[in-house]
This record gives C-alpha cells, structure tokens and sequence, in this order.
C-alpha cells in the first residue's frame, strides 16, 4: 500500500477488516478473556510510537503464555500489528492511530459477539467449510482437466 490519500483508504479499510476477523477469532475461541481484550488498547495508549507496538507485541504474547489470550488469536494479532506497521508505513495516517483503530475493530467485535452473539460463530464457521468445500472441488477440477490434457498428450 502506498501513501497516497486512495492508499490511505485502503489503509484504514484493511485495518478495521483485520481488527474485525480478530474481534471474531478472539470471540469463538472462547478462550480470550474480555479483560484482556479490554487491556490491548490501554497497554497500547500507555507508551509512545514506535515503542507503543514493542510493548503491545510483547503483552499479547506474554498474555497467551498465560492462557488469558488463544494462542492462535494471539498469532493473528501479532501477525495482523506486524502487517499493518509495513504496509502502512509511510502513509497520511500515522501507523499508531491505525493499530488504535485495529485495536478498537478487534474490542467491538468481540464485545458485540461475546454478549450473546455466539451465532456469528456456528455461521462463520459453517461460510469458512463451505468456501473450503468449493476450493477443493475447484483445484480438484483443475487437476482432472490438467491429467485429462497431459493423458491425450501422452504424458
């Protein structure tokens, strides 16, 4: 992504989108806690760029060596703050207010699906088999058309 006023859009776009699938994964796994989610903006808030992210890295994997955050929730979230600082370096926004604004996707999603919302789960999970399913059956075909050409072929 560039730093452009249309990359600063993507930007921002792809950085609530990242903070909402780890809102959702935070909340299926059932096994992050609510404070925890809650402390992630505040441990963030509590130091200066580019030292705030360190800190932020370090907690969410201290946080997952003590079972208070999934360790793949965890991975996700290191991976996600990590994609966000070079890939939206450089740009209009600085990169603190995007994992601010990552941090705050993640919290509301999660709030809004851990009070009650645990359908969102079971659904999904189930849109997540079905788009697998019709990736099988796609490279499945391509394979079959592939061996069908190399077989008249004669290879």
């Amino acid at each position: 992504m560039q730093a452009s006023s249309e990359a600063r859009i993507s930007c921002n776009e792809y950085v609530l989108n990242l903070g909402a699938r780890a809102g959702l994964q935070a909340a299926c796994s059932r096994q992050t806690k609510q404070a925890q989610v809650q402390a992630l903006l505040e441990v963030f808030n509590s130091y200066a760029y580019p030292e705030s992210v360190k800190v932020l890295l370090l907690y969410v994997s201290y946080q997952a060596g003590r079972g208070n955050i999934d360790r793949n929730t965890a991975a996700r979230i290191i991976s996600d703050i990590l994609d966000i600082t070079r890939k939206c370096g450089g740009g209009d926004e600085p990169v603190q207010e995007l994992v601010r604004k990552y941090l705050g996707a993640l919290k509301w999603v999660y709030t809004s699906i851990s009070r009650g919302a645990h359908q969102v789960c079971r659904e999904s999970g189930r849109i997540m088999r079905e788009a697998i399913d019709r990736m099988v059956e796609a490279v499945a075909e391509h394979l079959a058309r592939a061996m069908s050409t190399h077989s008249r072929r004669g290879w």
